[in-house]
C-alpha cells in the first residue's frame, strides 16, 4: 500500500475506527480519532510522525477544545470538606466516559502503545487488533480521562450504537 493510500482522509462518520498507519503513530490515530480527524491531519498539525509527549497531547486536544479531566463529586446530599493538604482519592465511572489509555504494547517487547477508550470499548489502532476490546485485555499504565466536545461526544454515543 503506498503512502496516500496508508494515510487516506477518513469522514467523521469512520473517523472512530482508524488503524494506526505506521508502528509509531499509535499516538496520531488516537488523537484523530478523539477529534474526528484523519491521522494526516494529527501529523501536518503537529509536523511529527514520530513519537509524542504528554505536552504535544494535551495541547492538540485542546486547541480541539478537548481537555484532560478528573472531577470530584460529593454523593447525593453531601458536601466536600477538602483541605489544601488533603488526599483526594478518586472514585470515576468508567461507563461513558472516553478517555486515553497508554498499555503496554503487545507487539514490542517494553514499549507503550495508546489506545482511545471510547466509554464502552478500547479502539486500538494497532492494525493486527481485529474490532474493539474490552479493557481487561490489556495491561493498563496510564487513564487519561478527557472532556469531549458536545460535537465529539455525539459521534462517540453514534459508534456506541453499532456495539448494541
Amino acid at each position: 500500500m503506498n503512502e496516500p493510500d496508508r494515510l487516506k482522509t477518513t469522514t467523521r462518520e469512520d473517523s472512530l475506527f482508524l488503524k494506526q498507519p505506521t508502528d509509531k503513530t499509535c499516538v496520531h490515530t488516537c488523537l484523530a480519532m478523539i477529534v474526528g480527524e484523519s491521522v494526516d491531519y494529527v501529523i501536518d498539525y503537529l509536523s511529527n510522525d514520530g513519537p509524542l509527549c504528554a505536552e504535544d497531547m494535551i495541547i492538540f486536544l485542546a486547541h480541539h477544545g478537548i481537555y484532560l479531566s478528573f472531577f470530584a463529586q460529593a454523593r447525593s446530599g453531601q458536601t466536600l470538606n477538602l483541605q489544601g493538604d488533603d488526599l483526594l482519592e478518586v472514585q470515576l465511572p468508567l461507563r461513558d466516559r472516553p478517555a486515553l489509555i497508554t498499555v503496554r504494547s503487545e507487539r514490542f517487547l517494553g514499549k507503550l502503545h495508546q489506545c482511545f477508550w471510547d466509554g464502552r470499548n478500547v479502539q486500538d489502532p494497532n492494525p493486527l487488533v481485529q474490532g474493539p476490546r474490552g479493557l481487561k485485555s490489556y495491561d493498563i499504565v496510564e487513564f487519561w480521562p478527557l472532556l469531549l466536545t458536545e460535537q465529539r461526544f455525539a459521534a462517540v454515543e453514534n459508534a456506541w450504537r453499532s456495539y448494541d
